[in-house]
C-alpha cells in the first residue's frame, strides 16, 4: 500500500468535506501502519471537522455505539491493546469528543508500542477540548520518545489549563533539567569565553523553561532578549518571546510596539493580529482598573463619567476585534460564539442570534450557544423559539447543576410571562425540589399558586 498517497487523498477529502471517505482512508492506513503519527492526527482532525459540520445526534451515537462499547469491554478484559485501539477508534467515529475514550485510545496505543500515534491522539485532544490530562499524557509520551521540546511544550500547555497538576509540574521539571543537561553536552567549549557563553545560555534556557519566574528573573530575561532583538530584529522567535515577556511584566505598550514591527514582517499573521488586539484590551483593563480605584477612593463624579466612557470604548473595541477575527476566519466556530456574546452585550440581538446559530455547530460551545440563543429570543419576545432552545439545552446538562437551574428558571419565567401559571409552577418546582434557596423560586411558586 502506498501510504503517503492514501494520506494525501484523505487530506484532500477533508478539505472538500468528504469526511466519510477521508475517515475510511485514514483507517486503512492505520490498519497497515498503526504507529503512523501523521495518519492518526489526520483522522482525529477529520473527526473533529465532521463533528463541527454534521454532529451525530446523541441518542443515535449511544445506540450505534453499543457494539463498539462491547468490543472495548472485551478488549480491555483480554488485555489486547491493538484490539482495544481499533474498538476505540470505531466508537470515536460516532463520539469524537468523548474524553474517556480518547484517553483510553491513547493508553492502548502506548501499551501496543505505538508511541507516535499515542502522542498524536493525546495532543490533538488536549488542543481541541482544552484537556490538561491529555496534554500531560502527551508530554509523557514525547519524553519517552526523547522529544524534549515537544514534551515541554505539551506539559506547559497542560499547566496553563490546570496549574495545580502536581504530576505535570514534576515531569516538566525533569524534562527541563534533562534538556539543559543535553544542551550542555553538545560539543565542548574551545575557550573560556565560549564556556562562559554556554553557561549563560544554559541559565537563560532554565529561566525560559520555568512557567513561574521571579521579578528579577523576568527583568533579566527581558534585558537579554532586548539585546538580542537590537542585534537581530528579524528573528521571529526572539520577537515572539519578547512580546510574551513584556506582556507578562505588564509592559503592554512595549509588547505592542514589537507586535507592530512583527506585523510589518508578517502582515498576514492571524496570531500577531490577535495578540495586538489582546494587548490593546489589556491596556483598556489596566486603565479601567485605575479609574475604578479613583472612583472608589474619591467618589469623583468626573472620574465616574470617564470610567463609563472608557468601559463603552473597551466594549466597542472588543466587538470590532471579534468581528475582524470572524471575518478573517469564518470557519472557527468558537470565534462566532465569542462574537455573539459581545453583540448581545451591546444590545445587537439580531447579530448575536446569527452568531450563536453558527457556534451551535461547535460541540464545545453547543450548550452555551443554545442557552444564549434562548436568551436572545426572550429579548425579542419570541417565547416559543426561546423555549425550544432551553429545553434542548436541558437534555445535555447534568441534573442539579447551576447551569440547569438557570435554564429551568428561564423556562419558568417564559411560562409566567405567557400566562401559563401551571407550567411555570412546574418549571420553578424542579428547582425548588433540589434548592429551595435558589433566587426567588419559593416566592414565585407561592405567588403563582395564590
Amino acid at each position: 500500500m502506498d501510504v503517503s498517497k492514501h494520506v494525501q487523498k484523505a487530506e484532500e477529502a477533508v478539505k472538500k468535506k468528504q469526511f466519510k471517505y477521508a475517515i475510511g482512508l485514514y483507517h486503512q492506513v492505520l490498519a497497515f501502519k498503526p504507529d503512523h503519527g501523521e495518519a492518526r492526527l489526520g483522522l482525529r482532525k477529520a473527526l473533529a471537522r465532521q463533528a463541527e459540520y454534521k454532529p451525530t445526534p446523541a441518542a443515535l451515537a449511544v445506540l450505534a455505539g453499543l457494539p463498539h462499547l462491547l468490543s472495548i469491554v472485551m478488549a480491555r478484559a483480554g488485555k489486547k491493546a491493538d484490539a482495544l485501539a481499533r474498538a476505540c477508534e470505531k466508537y470515536l467515529v460516532l463520539r469524537p469528543a468523548d474524553e474517556r475514550t480518547n484517553l483510553m485510545l491513547g493508553d492502548a496505543l502506548v501499551a501496543g508500542g505505538h508511541l507516535k500515534s499515542a502522542a498524536a491522539v493525546y495532543e490533538h485532544f488536549g488542543e481541541w477540548q482544552k484537556s490538561a490530562e491529555a496534554f500531560r499524557r502527551a508530554g509523557s509520551v514525547h519524553y519517552n520518545l526523547k522529544d524534549l521540546t515537544s514534551a515541554l511544550r505539551c506539559l506547559e500547555q497542560g499547566l496553563k489549563i490546570n496549574p495545580r497538576d502536581a504530576e505535570a509540574e514534576r515531569l516538566r521539571k525533569n524534562v527541563a533539567a534533562e534538556g539543559t543537561l543535553v544542551a550542555s553536552r553538545l560539543g565542548q567549549a574551545e575557550s573560556s569565553r565560549d564556556l562562559m557563553r554556554d553557561k549563560e545560555e544554559q541559565k537563560r534556557l532554565e529561566r525560559t523553561q520555568r512557567l513561574h519566574r521571579t521579578d528579577a528573573e523576568l527583568t533579566q530575561e527581558i534585558a537579554d532578549l532586548e539585546a538580542k532583538y537590537q542585534t537581530n530584529s528579524a528573528d521571529a522567535r526572539v520577537r515572539r518571546e519578547l512580546i510574551d515577556l513584556y506582556a507578562r511584566a505588564g509592559q503592554y505598550e512595549k509588547a505592542l510596539s514589537v507586535v507592530e514591527a512583527s506585523l510589518r514582517a508578517e502582515p498576514g499573521s492571524s496570531d500577531l493580529k490577535d495578540r495586538a488586539g489582546e494587548l490593546k484590551i489589556a491596556v483598556f483593563d489596566r486603565e479601567i482598573s485605575k479609574l475604578k480605584e479613583r472612583v472608589a477612593k474619591d467618589q469623583n463624579a468626573s472620574a465616574a463619567d470617564d470610567l463609563r466612557d472608557l468601559e463603552r470604548e473597551r466594549k466597542a473595541f472588543e466587538l470590532d476585534e471579534y468581528q475582524r477575527r470572524v471575518r478573517e476566519r469564518p470557519t472557527e466556530l468558537e470565534l462566532w460564539y465569542e462574537l455573539g456574546v459581545r453583540l448581545a452585550d451591546v444590545g445587537k440581538t439580531d447579530g448575536a442570534i446569527e452568531a450563536f446559530q453558527h457556534s451551535i455547530k461547535d460541540p464545545k460551545k453547543r450548550l452555551d450557544s443554545l442557552v444564549r440563543l434562548g436568551s436572545c429570543f426572550v429579548q425579542k419576545g419570541l417565547f416559543d423559539l426561546a423555549k425550544k432552545q432551553f429545553t434542548t439545552a436541558l437534555q445535555g446538562m447534568n441534573s442539579t447543576s447551576e447551569r440547569q437551574k438557570e435554564v429551568l428558571y428561564e423556562l419558568g419565567s417564559i411560562a409566567e410571562m405567557s400566562g401559563q401559571k401551571g407550567e411555570a409552577v412546574s418549571w420553578f418546582g424542579k428547582i425548588y425540589e433540589v434548592d429551595i434557596g435558589y433566587r426567588d423560586v419559593a416566592k414565585k411558586i407561592d405567588q403563582l399558586k395564590s
